[in-house]
């Protein structure tokens, strides 16, 4: 308990010096993390959206049960008014390579998880007729169901959540797109980058594909499906200067509100992560397995929090925000 004490000590008027350089100097050593969010609600132009084949329009739909929009007047639907067609597959995709959004690059280079929100509801007649949603990491060679609840770490860091507007209940798993819906779905899915990577023998990812499939067989059709205010957010390195932390330590979300994920990005021995409060107080020390290690922040008061470890014989802080 003596040594913990002149631990924390030795380290108080140096996280103090951390906080106040933080106003006087542009140029911290940082790793801070921007988030970019690309959103479409079918009102104006559309981002990165290309419908392929089939039945997709954008639009104002007035079909028996799809008769509006989420909000405002439009979304994206199989046929604005009319039933959708027998043995066909409607497809569009979301396109996101390296050469487009600054900050991108570095989101596909450092494997961070990927967030994506939208709502939807749908009508068909059979689980003949379906909707799907596909993710690729590599220009399409390769194929990620995203409404499974696969590629999730340790089964809790990333969850699906499917909000039935009618029932009131949220589907913490998997989605199947057939049948009635009842209204409004609210889908947030979190897929773990990171994980698939990981299974994959550490390829680099050049792009992020989203498909978006609807099909139909044999029979009479109906509604279908119909989505609007899609959202994808990812997370970006930003404001990172030389000599920083960002090749040794990842901590994502970060601002976070659940948890806080620390990946070491180098091998290491024994070590251990401190948190301290604005104080200088410890009120977490972490020990990574396998490189990495969640802090759950249940209890844990919102405001600014700082992190210190040793790699390799040197010291590495950072700063953390829980809302």
């Amino acid at each position: 308990m003596k040594s913990n004490n002149n631990f924390i000590k030795k380290y108080r008027l140096a996280f103090l010096f951390i906080i106040l350089s933080s106003f006087f100097y542009s140029n911290s050593s940082f790793c801070q993390k921007a988030s970019l969010i690309i959103c479409n609600d079918f009102e104006s132009e559309t981002t990165n959206l290309t419908i392929e084949s089939g039945i997709w329009e954008i639009g104002e739909p007035d079909k028996t049960v799809f008769n509006g929009s989420y909000n405002s007047a439009n979304s994206i639907v199989t046929d604005l008014l009319n039933p959708y067609n027998e043995n066909e597959t409607s497809v569009f995709y979301l396109i996101f390579k390296d050469d487009e959004y600054g900050g991108l690059p570095n989101y596909l280079d450092i494997y961070l998880p990927f967030e994506l929100s939208f709502d939807h509801r749908f009508l068909t007649n059979s689980e003949d007729d379906f909707g799907s949603i596909e993710m690729s990491l590599d220009n399409g060679s390769t194929w990620y169901d995203v409404l499974s609840d696969d590629y999730n770490v340790n089964g809790d860091f990333y969850l699906n959540e499917h909000y039935f507007e009618s029932t009131g209940e949220t589907l913490y798993d998997s989605l199947d797109v057939f049948g009635n819906s009842d209204g409004w779905v609210h889908s947030n899915i979190s897929k773990d980058i990171d994980g698939i990577v990981w299974d994959n023998d550490f390829f680099r990812p050049d792009s992020l594909i989203l498909r978006f499939s609807f099909t139909s067989g044999a029979g009479a059709g109906n509604d279908g499906w119909q989505i609007d205010n899609i959202c994808m957010k990812m997370d970006i390195v930003d404001d990172v200067s030389e000599g920083s932390i960002e090749d040794k330590i990842m901590t994502y979300p970060n601002p976070a509100t659940k948890f806080i994920v620390f990946k070491l990005l180098q091998n290491t021995i024994n070590t251990s992560i401190q948190i301290f409060d604005v104080f200088g107080r410890l009120v977490e020390e972490l020990r990574p397995v396998s490189g990495k290690i969640q802090w759950n922040l249940e209890n844990t008061s919102s405001g600014v929090y700082f992190y210190q470890t040793e790699i390799n014989g040197e010291d590495y802080r950072g700063k953390l925000i829980i809302e």
